[in-house]
């Protein structure tokens, strides 16, 4: 099966622990009885992993202690049952026998590895998709008697080396009660929920030590705006009018922005002569919270109906780059501080993009930020870093220099002047940004827009502050959307978004077998490591996005069948019918065959085997004209 893959040793940062981090009597016994069978037990990871061998089959437990799995990431019930795959008397027999007299029950969730057995068993013609080193058989046990336990079981068979970067085997630790110190983990015995009352009451005694914000960064609304500061920024925006040939706001539709952008527009207005270009730059993710994001449309549209000509440009990322391609199609995990490809790819790219179309000769082009030194010690400091006592600031792109005429405003010197002044139109007030934060956004920042990033890192000190912020509500950077989850009190569309969220942040926990468990490098070469995702978790997210009523452009679909097709034989992918079923389930028209799209000799371009919306409307008019005996004459 494996004869085309080559598997090295390889350091990695997989960090590897002697045990669990906390330990109850069930799982002990289940414990017990794989050392007395002779299992190997190689070591744990990330707290709650463990990994045993038998043989050539590696065997995976992850464990919920004191807590429920999430059920929307674990499929429905699959028409076997556990025992019709496992042999009770063989030598995996015993860990699911113990788990049975733990009385708990065992569940086999619909999965690809089924559908590779079912094809085997019904004597299928040899269908090379279903062959893989990234196979793994996943069962679930749910129950217990005395302790809330749930175990998500992974089997992984011929496997040459330990799943999840495990690199050398462990120790057995000590399975006895004695051998482990109850103040580790408190009195879990008739108490299900104390580990998770014992973590709440970590989280309220961090949340105590760190620092509020400033007293003027809430939104309190002023009497009267405070004229002084509004004069320093007048003549900072008139200033930049008059260096400038070129001026570009970037606009993320939060308060700061929209701010900037309603000074810039109304200096515009009373300042006919004023032969300086206004261009606002805005972006769309394809993954918005989508009220932020028709408010965005909306001002679009106000500023359109100006009797000047301002250009409102919404900018896009690349198909290959799309948040949903990358996670569909290329199997990335969704993204954490240690991963953050989604703000080279949805932001800072098409920004960049933007941009450079604005460098020319002869041309002084400054963006216009609205970013301010109250918002946070780190904003503070990037601002002091990248301004000190200058006006102007350097762009990464080159030719583009950078301004921040709000640098001295606080958030409620901001929100005062929005609600104490009219915008330059007419039609959609500024109070309607207002209700926004007032619905629950609540917070202070605002992620911003990819023309406005300097780099990676400022970009996710912005999406992950501990304050509510206005972004992608696909974003799992932060531990929890507090602007997302608050902002469904008054926008019921909100709420699907909030669920696909809190699973995709899900994801990031390996108890649920979402990533392969081993790491590609290279063609055909594999090491230790977690990987990406499976293609059964892609299936997953596929029925996710459908329920929750998600919709993927078409040209998604495609670019994500595209990348799949690409790494299928090189990563050992599992092309399943049921991703073909779940992925193309997106589409106005189902493709009639798939065998050989993108087939990198049969079809390079990926133009074969397609169905057009012509060639569906041809189809249905013959089924018509056959429905109505119009075929026949045809052919007389």
């Amino acid at each position: 099966m494996f004869n085309d893959y080559i598997f090295k040793d390889a350091n990695n940062k997989v960090k590897q622990q002697p045990n669990l981090k906390f330990q109850v009597d069930p799982v002990r016994r289940i414990w017990n009885e794989l050392k007395n069978c002779g299992f190997i037990y190689w070591s744990s990871v990330r707290d709650w992993s463990s990994v045993f061998q038998i043989n050539n089959n590696f065997v995976v437990l992850h464990h919920f202690i004191g807590e429920e799995p999430m059920q929307g990431l674990i499929e429905s019930s699959s028409q076997f049952e556990w025992d019709e795959i496992i042999d009770k008397n063989g030598v995996l027999g015993p860990l699911f026998n113990q788990i049975v007299r733990e009385g708990m029950d065992i569940y086999l969730p619909n999965q690809i590895f089924l559908e590779a057995l079912e094809r085997e068993l019904s004597y299928q013609p040899y269908d090379y998709h279903y062959q893989s080193p990234k196979h793994k058989l996943s069962l679930w046990a749910f129950g217990g008697t005395k302790v809330k336990v749930s175990l998500h079981i992974e089997i992984y068979f011929n496997l040459p080396m330990a799943p999840y970067g495990i690199r050398k085997s462990t120790p057995w630790p000590d399975l006895t009660e004695e051998g482990f110190q109850p103040s580790l983990f408190g009195d879990l015995y008739g108490e299900a929920d104390t580990l998770n009352l014992k973590t709440k009451k970590n989280r309220r005694s961090k949340k105590q030590n760190t620092s509020v914000a400033a007293m003027d960064e809430d939104l309190t609304i002023y009497e009267t705006v405070n004229e002084e500061k509004e004069t320093e920024v007048d003549i900072a925006i008139e200033r930049l009018f008059r260096e400038n040939t070129v001026l570009i706001v970037a606009y993320s539709g939060g308060k700061d922005s929209h701010y900037c952008l309603d000074k810039c527009v109304k200096f515009k207005l009373s300042h006919p002569e004023c032969k300086t270009k206004l261009v606002i730059v805005s972006a769309d993710t394809g993954v918005e919270n989508v009220v932020f994001q028709d408010h965005i449309r909306k001002v679009k549209t106000a500023v359109g109906s100006l009797p000047i000509e301002i250009p409102f440009l919404i900018v896009k990322p690349d198909i290959n780059d799309t948040y949903w391609v990358c996670v569909l199609g290329k199997g990335y995990t969704p993204p954490h501080s240690n991963f953050k490809y989604c703000v080279t790819r949805l932001k800072i790219k098409p920004g960049r993009k933007a941009l450079e179309n604005f460098v020319k000769d002869g041309e002084k082009i400054c963006q216009i930020l609205g970013s301010r030194s109250s918002e946070s010690t780190q904003r503070g400091a990037s601002m002091e870093r990248h301004y000190g006592e200058s006006f102007y600031g350097q762009h990464d792109v080159q030719g583009i220099r950078t301004a921040t005429p709000i640098r001295n405003l606080s958030a409620r010197d901001v929100v005062t002047y929005l609600a104490r002044s009219q915008p330059a139109w007419e039609g959609y007030s500024n109070y309607n940004l207002l209700n926004l934060y007032g619905s629950g956004a609540g917070g202070l920042a605002e992620c911003p827009i990819g023309s406005a990033i300097s780099d990676e890192n400022s970009a996710i000190k912005s999406c992950s502050g501990k304050s509510s912020r206005f972004g992608c509500y696909t974003c799992t950077v932060v531990n929890d959307d507090s602007s997302l989850r608050n902002m469904m009190m008054d926008y019921a569309e909100l709420e699907p978004l909030y669920r696909v969220r809190t699973l995709l942040k899900g994801l990031h926990d390996i108890r649920y077998g979402s990533v392969v468990g081993i790491q590609r490098k290279g063609k055909y070469r594999f090491e230790p490591g977690f990987g990406d995702l499976t293609v059964q978790i892609r299936v997953t997210l596929l029925r996710i996005l459908r329920e929750n009523g998600i919709k993927l452009q078409e040209e998604e679909v495609w670019e994500i069948y595209k990348e799949v097709c690409e790494r299928e034989i090189r990563e050992g992918l599992v092309i399943s019918q049921s991703f073909r079923d779940a992925l193309f389930a997106f589409l106005p028209y189902r493709p009639l065959f798939v065998g050989h799209l993108y087939d990198s000799i049969l079809d390079p371009d990926g133009v074969i085997d397609r169905v057009t919306k012509e060639d569906k409307e041809s189809i249905e008019r013959i089924w018509a004209m056959m429905e109505n005996g119009e075929l026949e004459e045809i052919k007389e």
